[in-house]
């Protein structure tokens, strides 16, 4: 099977849908079309019009899901990592990025028709893997403290990342990225320590 191909598919579903048109109305036609193949050839890499738009979600959460992976390179110690990510949280909302984008294209019901509840857990599985990974960095570190179990360590983490997100998607709060990044560290270094 041809990896290009399919890829080109995904790209043409990306485009039409930043276009402004709706994954859900999408018609196989439009996405060969938009890709510059014939509608046979889509159904030769591709069983049905869900099954494209299935995949180009999960390419496109692959993807960014990867791309933020790489940032996990602690060699300048856990508080400047977790500073690159919440930056690389900072970009991802300020301009949609294509799984953002398509997500946004279908509503939380139609979701459940292109992903199912496996795929759902195996992606819960990988965001919970991240998470572990950077709280096993800050404790190697002694950036904080063990005693306080896994879950609630993971909990705070998330706590203080979306309210990360939240100071800098809202302007009226008047919150600089980098004074809510401090706040993000310190938190989280006070909560667990």
């Amino acid at each position: 099977m041809n990896e290009d191909k399919k890829v080109q598919v995904y790209l043409g579903v990306i485009s039409l849908v930043q276009q402004g048109r709706s994954m859900n109305d999408l018609k196989v036609s439009e996405i060969a079309q938009a890709c510059g193949i014939g509608k046979g050839t889509c159904y030769e890499y591709f069983s049905s019009k869900e099954e494209i738009i299935r995949e180009t979600l999960m390419y496109t959460f692959h993807k960014e899901f990867d791309s933020f992976c790489d940032l996990l390179q602690f060699d300048q110690g856990f508080e400047a990592g977790f500073r690159q990510i919440l930056t690389a949280m900072e970009k991802a909302l300020s301009q949609f990025s294509p799984f953002q984008t398509l997500l946004s294209s279908v509503g939380k019901r139609e979701l459940k028709q292109y992903v199912s509840e496996e795929i759902m857990e195996k992606i819960m599985h990988q965001m919970i893997k991240l998470l572990d990974v950077l709280l096993d960095q800050a404790l190697q570190e002694g950036w904080i403290q063990p005693q306080y179990p896994r879950e609630y360590q993971r909990f705070l983490l998330i706590g203080v990342m979306e309210a990360y997100c939240f100071q800098i998607i809202n302007p009226q709060l008047k919150i600089s990225a980098e004074q809510a990044a401090d706040y993000a560290c310190r938190g989280l270094q006070k909560a667990l320590s």
